[in-house]
């Protein structure tokens, strides 16, 4: 299934798309301040070019003071200009976007949002557990108010923010208390 996917994602849109991070990556590598930018539009055309059952894993402790801005940046350059693409496909294809919400859950077993919220209950779980940052910063980091924060945090969890921070710190107690005896 994933050579198959693979292959109809090279055919329409994957060649296309590794083509422009390529040529991304160079122009961002002929300075000395974007080499490492470049380098990594050359990890992300990789990924892009065949992406079917592949896992993008982050590094930890990869996220520096500056993620944020970063985030912003690709949001604006490269975020609007992926859904654009996507859009232009879809009209292309004459694909309805219903149409194509009902196929990726016919393929993937979930909505296209499952994927979009997975996204970002990992993003509040590793924030709650790694950065030292009040309940209210981190849902205004993730574009949530802190009370719609708490009602999805709880939905996908099962605990409120708070709770799930409490339960992370107790169980890091207890490692520790493991470690000394």
């Amino acid at each position: 299934m994933n050579l198959i996917g693979n292959l109809i994602w090279l055919v329409f849109g994957g060649l296309a798309a590794a083509l422009g991070y390529i040529v991304g990556g160079f122009f961002l590598c002929m300075t000395i301040v974007g080499i490492p930018f470049g380098m990594q539009c050359f990890k992300i055309a990789g990924l892009v070019l065949w992406p079917f059952g592949r896992q993008v894993v982050p590094a930890r402790g990869g996220m520096g003071c500056l993620s944020l801005f970063f985030n912003i940046i690709w949001l604006i350059c490269g975020g609007l200009y992926t859904a654009l693409v996507h859009l232009l496909f879809a009209a292309i294809l004459f694909i309805h976007p219903v149409h194509l919400s009902n196929t990726i859950k016919l393929t993937t077993g979930h909505s296209p949002c499952y994927f979009f919220e997975d996204k970002l209950m990992k993003e509040a779980r590793k924030m709650l557990r790694e950065e030292p940052f009040t309940i209210a910063e981190i849902a205004e980091r993730l574009t949530f108010d802190t009370s719609n924060f708490t009602k999805f945090f709880k939905r996908f969890e099962g605990v409120t923010p708070s709770a799930y921070r409490q339960q992370v710190l107790e169980a890091g107690r207890k490692q520790e208390a493991i470690f000394i005896s």
